[in-house]
Protein backbone atom coordinates (compact mmCIF):
# COMPACT_ATOMS: atom_id res chain seq x y z
CA UNK A 1 0.00 0.00 0.00
CA UNK A 2 0.83 3.52 -0.63
CA UNK A 3 -0.06 6.45 1.77
CA UNK A 4 1.19 9.47 3.47
CA UNK A 5 -0.17 11.46 5.92
CA UNK A 6 -3.56 12.71 4.46
CA UNK A 7 -3.25 10.04 1.09
CA UNK A 8 -3.46 12.35 -1.77
CA UNK A 9 0.07 14.67 -2.72
CA UNK A 10 3.11 12.78 -1.94
CA UNK A 11 0.24 9.41 -2.25
CA UNK A 12 -0.67 10.78 -5.83
CA UNK A 13 2.67 11.74 -6.65
CA UNK A 14 3.80 7.89 -6.31
CA UNK A 15 1.03 6.47 -7.85
CA UNK A 16 0.77 8.86 -10.90
CA UNK A 17 4.65 8.29 -11.31
CA UNK A 18 3.92 4.20 -11.63
CA UNK A 19 1.09 4.23 -13.90
CA UNK A 20 3.32 6.50 -16.45
CA UNK A 21 6.60 4.11 -15.94
CA UNK A 22 5.68 0.80 -15.26
CA UNK A 23 1.86 1.29 -17.17
CA UNK A 24 2.37 2.85 -19.74
CA UNK A 25 0.05 5.62 -19.20
CA UNK A 26 -0.15 9.46 -19.98
CA UNK A 27 0.50 11.69 -17.34
CA UNK A 28 -2.35 13.63 -18.26
CA UNK A 29 -4.51 10.43 -17.79
CA UNK A 30 -2.62 9.36 -14.47
CA UNK A 31 -3.41 12.95 -12.71
CA UNK A 32 -7.28 12.73 -13.89
CA UNK A 33 -8.01 9.09 -13.08
CA UNK A 34 -6.28 9.57 -9.23
CA UNK A 35 -8.53 12.24 -8.78
CA UNK A 36 -11.30 10.78 -9.60
CA UNK A 37 -10.27 7.86 -7.62
CA UNK A 38 -9.57 10.36 -4.66
CA UNK A 39 -10.81 13.01 -4.56
CA UNK A 40 -9.93 16.01 -4.73
CA UNK A 41 -6.32 14.55 -5.92
CA UNK A 42 -3.27 15.95 -5.47
CA UNK A 43 -3.75 19.52 -4.57
CA UNK A 44 -0.50 20.86 -4.46
CA UNK A 45 0.72 22.58 -7.54
CA UNK A 46 4.40 22.02 -6.78
CA UNK A 47 3.84 17.84 -7.25
CA UNK A 48 1.75 18.50 -10.55
CA UNK A 49 4.10 20.28 -12.03
CA UNK A 50 6.86 18.38 -10.74
CA UNK A 51 4.93 15.28 -12.30
CA UNK A 52 4.37 17.27 -15.51
CA UNK A 53 7.89 18.03 -16.07
CA UNK A 54 9.19 14.42 -15.68
CA UNK A 55 6.05 12.61 -17.77
CA UNK A 56 5.32 15.25 -19.57
CA UNK A 57 5.42 18.90 -20.70
CA UNK A 58 5.07 21.28 -18.19
CA UNK A 59 3.15 24.38 -20.27
CA UNK A 60 0.85 21.41 -20.19
CA UNK A 61 0.08 21.32 -16.15
CA UNK A 62 -3.44 22.02 -15.09
CA UNK A 63 -4.20 24.35 -11.93
CA UNK A 64 -4.54 22.40 -8.96
CA UNK A 65 -7.65 21.61 -7.21
CA UNK A 66 -9.56 23.79 -5.09
CA UNK A 67 -8.56 22.55 -1.47
CA UNK A 68 -10.76 20.56 0.64
CA UNK A 69 -13.21 22.10 3.58
CA UNK A 70 -10.75 20.41 5.98
CA UNK A 71 -7.10 21.11 3.99
CA UNK A 72 -4.95 23.87 5.33
CA UNK A 73 -1.66 25.06 3.47
CA UNK A 74 0.37 23.17 5.69
CA UNK A 75 -1.52 20.28 6.72
CA UNK A 76 0.82 18.03 4.34
CA UNK A 77 4.14 19.75 5.77
CA UNK A 78 5.00 16.83 8.34
CA UNK A 79 6.20 13.28 7.40
CA UNK A 80 4.51 10.02 8.17
CA UNK A 81 6.38 10.10 11.85
CA UNK A 82 5.31 13.99 12.72
CA UNK A 83 8.32 15.28 11.86
CA UNK A 84 8.47 18.26 9.36
CA UNK A 85 9.31 17.98 5.78
CA UNK A 86 12.33 20.12 4.18
CA UNK A 87 12.57 21.80 0.92
CA UNK A 88 14.99 19.01 0.56
CA UNK A 89 12.37 16.55 0.40
CA UNK A 90 10.21 18.31 -2.09
CA UNK A 91 9.43 15.89 -5.56
CA UNK A 92 12.33 15.90 -7.79
CA UNK A 93 14.97 17.16 -4.69
CA UNK A 94 16.24 13.91 -3.87
CA UNK A 95 19.33 14.31 -6.52
CA UNK A 96 18.39 11.22 -8.11
CA UNK A 97 18.11 11.81 -11.69
CA UNK A 98 15.27 9.94 -13.44
CA UNK A 99 14.89 9.98 -17.00
CA UNK A 100 12.55 11.51 -18.27
CA UNK A 101 10.22 9.53 -20.54
CA UNK A 102 7.96 11.26 -22.73
CA UNK A 103 4.47 9.82 -23.32
CA UNK A 104 1.90 10.81 -25.51
CA UNK A 105 -1.03 13.05 -24.81
CA UNK A 106 -4.26 11.92 -24.17
CA UNK A 107 -7.68 14.21 -25.44
CA UNK A 108 -10.44 12.70 -23.62
CA UNK A 109 -13.52 12.59 -25.45
CA UNK A 110 -11.86 13.06 -28.96
CA UNK A 111 -14.66 12.75 -31.50
CA UNK A 112 -14.45 10.41 -34.58
CA UNK A 113 -15.27 12.09 -37.76
CA UNK A 114 -16.75 15.49 -36.76
CA UNK A 115 -20.77 15.91 -38.31
CA UNK A 116 -21.92 12.51 -37.96
CA UNK A 117 -22.34 9.80 -35.57
CA UNK A 118 -20.59 6.95 -36.67
CA UNK A 119 -22.05 3.38 -34.71
CA UNK A 120 -19.15 0.65 -34.07
CA UNK A 121 -16.48 3.24 -33.28
CA UNK A 122 -15.90 4.52 -29.95
CA UNK A 123 -12.04 6.00 -28.76
CA UNK A 124 -9.66 3.89 -26.92
CA UNK A 125 -8.33 5.38 -24.07
CA UNK A 126 -7.25 2.43 -21.47
CA UNK A 127 -3.31 1.38 -20.92
CA UNK A 128 -1.06 -0.24 -21.59
CA UNK A 129 -3.54 -0.79 -24.91
CA UNK A 130 -3.70 2.49 -26.38
CA UNK A 131 0.40 2.86 -25.55
CA UNK A 132 1.14 0.15 -27.83
CA UNK A 133 -1.52 0.73 -30.65
CA UNK A 134 0.71 4.32 -31.04
CA UNK A 135 3.77 2.99 -30.15
CA UNK A 136 3.35 0.06 -33.39
CA UNK A 137 2.07 2.68 -35.88
CA UNK A 138 5.19 5.05 -34.99
CA UNK A 139 7.69 2.12 -35.60
CA UNK A 140 5.83 1.06 -38.61
CA UNK A 141 6.50 5.01 -39.87
CA UNK A 142 10.25 4.74 -38.30
CA UNK A 143 8.79 8.17 -36.75
CA UNK A 144 10.92 8.34 -33.22
CA UNK A 145 8.69 11.81 -31.60
CA UNK A 146 5.84 11.66 -30.54
CA UNK A 147 2.59 12.51 -31.86
CA UNK A 148 0.96 11.56 -34.85
CA UNK A 149 3.43 9.46 -37.19
CA UNK A 150 1.92 10.31 -40.98
CA UNK A 151 3.58 12.36 -43.34
CA UNK A 152 2.47 16.21 -43.29
CA UNK A 153 1.08 18.07 -46.30
CA UNK A 154 3.20 20.45 -48.47
CA UNK A 155 1.58 23.77 -49.86
CA UNK A 156 2.18 23.83 -53.42
CA UNK A 157 3.67 27.21 -54.23
CA UNK A 158 6.30 28.88 -56.85
CA UNK A 159 9.26 27.66 -54.83
CA UNK A 160 8.43 23.68 -55.17
CA UNK A 161 6.90 23.90 -58.65
CA UNK A 162 9.86 22.65 -60.18
CA UNK A 163 10.07 19.36 -58.25
CA UNK A 164 7.13 18.70 -60.60
CA UNK A 165 9.44 17.82 -63.22
CA UNK A 166 11.88 15.55 -61.04
CA UNK A 167 9.47 12.95 -60.41
CA UNK A 168 6.67 11.26 -61.71
CA UNK A 169 4.12 12.45 -59.51
CA UNK A 170 0.56 11.56 -59.50
CA UNK A 171 -2.62 13.50 -58.78
CA UNK A 172 -6.36 13.18 -57.30
CA UNK A 173 -9.18 15.33 -56.76
CA UNK A 174 -9.35 16.78 -53.18
CA UNK A 175 -11.88 15.86 -50.86
CA UNK A 176 -13.27 17.54 -48.15
CA UNK A 177 -12.29 14.59 -45.61
CA UNK A 178 -10.71 14.17 -42.11
CA UNK A 179 -6.93 12.69 -42.17
CA UNK A 180 -6.76 9.12 -40.14
CA UNK A 181 -4.47 6.63 -40.46
CA UNK A 182 -5.92 2.74 -40.00
CA UNK A 183 -3.98 0.10 -38.16
CA UNK A 184 -5.17 -4.09 -39.16
CA UNK A 185 -3.94 -6.08 -36.62
CA UNK A 186 -6.44 -8.93 -36.55
CA UNK A 187 -10.45 -9.79 -36.31
CA UNK A 188 -11.95 -6.87 -34.57
CA UNK A 189 -8.26 -5.66 -34.06
CA UNK A 190 -8.69 -2.26 -36.54
CA UNK A 191 -7.69 1.13 -34.99
CA UNK A 192 -8.40 4.56 -36.55
CA UNK A 193 -5.55 7.14 -35.37
CA UNK A 194 -6.31 10.97 -35.99
CA UNK A 195 -3.82 13.89 -36.60
CA UNK A 196 -3.84 13.97 -32.76
CA UNK A 197 -2.57 10.94 -32.07
CA UNK A 198 -6.10 9.73 -30.64
CA UNK A 199 -7.28 6.36 -31.06
CA UNK A 200 -10.57 4.58 -32.25
CA UNK A 201 -11.17 1.35 -32.02
CA UNK A 202 -13.33 0.04 -34.98
CA UNK A 203 -15.43 -3.12 -34.90
CA UNK A 204 -17.26 -5.39 -37.26
CA UNK A 205 -14.96 -4.37 -40.35
CA UNK A 206 -13.00 -7.16 -41.84
CA UNK A 207 -10.13 -7.44 -43.70
CA UNK A 208 -9.58 -10.55 -45.02
CA UNK A 209 -6.27 -11.93 -46.49
CA UNK A 210 -6.44 -12.43 -50.41
CA UNK A 211 -4.42 -15.62 -50.36
CA UNK A 212 -6.40 -17.53 -47.59
CA UNK A 213 -10.28 -15.51 -47.02
CA UNK A 214 -10.65 -17.11 -43.65
CA UNK A 215 -7.32 -15.67 -42.47
CA UNK A 216 -7.40 -11.81 -41.19
CA UNK A 217 -4.92 -9.34 -41.90
CA UNK A 218 -2.27 -8.04 -39.18
CA UNK A 219 0.36 -5.36 -39.17
CA UNK A 220 -1.05 -3.69 -41.53
CA UNK A 221 -0.64 0.52 -41.43
CA UNK A 222 -3.29 2.38 -43.95
CA UNK A 223 -3.05 5.95 -44.06
CA UNK A 224 -6.37 7.93 -45.87
CA UNK A 225 -9.35 10.10 -45.02
CA UNK A 226 -13.20 9.74 -43.44
CA UNK A 227 -15.49 11.51 -46.03
CA UNK A 228 -19.48 12.21 -45.88
CA UNK A 229 -20.62 11.31 -49.19
CA UNK A 230 -24.68 11.56 -50.55
CA UNK A 231 -26.23 8.39 -51.37
CA UNK A 232 -29.94 9.26 -52.14
CA UNK A 233 -30.14 11.82 -50.02
CA UNK A 234 -28.44 9.50 -47.35
CA UNK A 235 -25.34 10.77 -45.36
CA UNK A 236 -22.97 7.48 -46.06
CA UNK A 237 -19.47 7.20 -44.26
CA UNK A 238 -16.13 6.11 -46.11
CA UNK A 239 -12.78 5.59 -45.70
CA UNK A 240 -10.88 6.64 -48.25
CA UNK A 241 -7.55 4.60 -48.73
CA UNK A 242 -4.78 6.23 -50.63
CA UNK A 243 -1.39 5.23 -49.41
CA UNK A 244 -0.02 1.62 -47.47
CA UNK A 245 2.64 1.68 -45.15
CA UNK A 246 2.65 -1.81 -43.98
CA UNK A 247 1.04 -5.01 -45.52
CA UNK A 248 1.27 -8.55 -43.23
CA UNK A 249 4.22 -6.42 -41.69
CA UNK A 250 5.80 -6.08 -45.11
CA UNK A 251 7.32 -2.57 -45.32
CA UNK A 252 5.74 -1.78 -48.66
CA UNK A 253 6.00 1.81 -47.63
CA UNK A 254 9.33 1.51 -49.31
CA UNK A 255 8.01 0.64 -52.92
CA UNK A 256 7.15 2.92 -56.00
CA UNK A 257 3.68 4.56 -55.36
CA UNK A 258 2.31 3.03 -57.92
CA UNK A 259 2.90 -0.67 -56.63
CA UNK A 260 1.68 0.30 -53.19
CA UNK A 261 -1.71 1.82 -55.39
CA UNK A 262 -1.35 -2.08 -56.65
CA UNK A 263 -1.26 -3.40 -53.09
CA UNK A 264 -4.18 -1.51 -51.94
CA UNK A 265 -6.53 -2.30 -54.87
CA UNK A 266 -5.03 -6.02 -55.02
CA UNK A 267 -4.43 -6.55 -51.10
CA UNK A 268 -7.23 -4.64 -49.49
CA UNK A 269 -10.04 -3.81 -51.66
CA UNK A 270 -10.51 -6.90 -53.58
CA UNK A 271 -10.62 -9.79 -50.64
CA UNK A 272 -13.35 -8.22 -49.10
CA UNK A 273 -15.57 -7.62 -52.55
CA UNK A 274 -14.76 -11.65 -52.82
CA UNK A 275 -15.78 -11.95 -48.93
CA UNK A 276 -18.79 -9.86 -50.04
CA UNK A 277 -19.95 -12.17 -52.67
CA UNK A 278 -19.34 -15.17 -50.91
CA UNK A 279 -22.07 -13.72 -48.55
CA UNK A 280 -19.47 -13.48 -45.75
CA UNK A 281 -19.45 -9.90 -45.11
CA UNK A 282 -22.65 -7.61 -44.75
CA UNK A 283 -21.60 -3.81 -45.63
CA UNK A 284 -24.65 -3.16 -43.77
CA UNK A 285 -23.31 -4.22 -40.45
CA UNK A 286 -20.10 -2.15 -41.37
CA UNK A 287 -19.46 1.32 -39.19
CA UNK A 288 -18.67 2.83 -42.46
CA UNK A 289 -17.54 1.67 -46.50
CA UNK A 290 -13.63 0.89 -47.33
CA UNK A 291 -12.64 2.24 -50.80
CA UNK A 292 -9.40 3.18 -52.94
CA UNK A 293 -8.81 6.90 -53.38
CA UNK A 294 -8.36 6.99 -57.22
CA UNK A 295 -4.91 8.66 -58.43
CA UNK A 296 -4.77 9.61 -62.32
CA UNK A 297 -1.10 11.05 -63.48
CA UNK A 298 -0.34 14.37 -63.36
CA UNK A 299 -0.84 15.28 -66.89
CA UNK A 300 -4.61 14.94 -65.72
CA UNK A 301 -4.57 17.92 -63.55
CA UNK A 302 -6.17 21.03 -65.02
CA UNK A 303 -3.90 23.79 -65.72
Amino acid sequence: GVHCTHGFNRTGFLICAFLVQKMDWSIEAAVATFSQARSPGIYKADYIKELFQRYGDVEDTPPPPELPDWCFEDDDEVDDEGNGITQEAEPGSSGTTLHRKRKERLKLGAIFLEGMAVKNVSQLTTQPKLGEIQRKCQQFTSWEGSGFPGAQPVSMDKNNLKFLEQKSYKVSWKADGTRYMMLIDGKNEVYMIDRDNSVFHVYKLEFPFRKDLRVHLTNTLLDGEMVIDKVKGQAVPRYLIYDIIKFNGQPVGDCDFNIRLACIEKEIIFPRHEKMKMGHIDKTQEPFSVRNKPFFDIHAARK
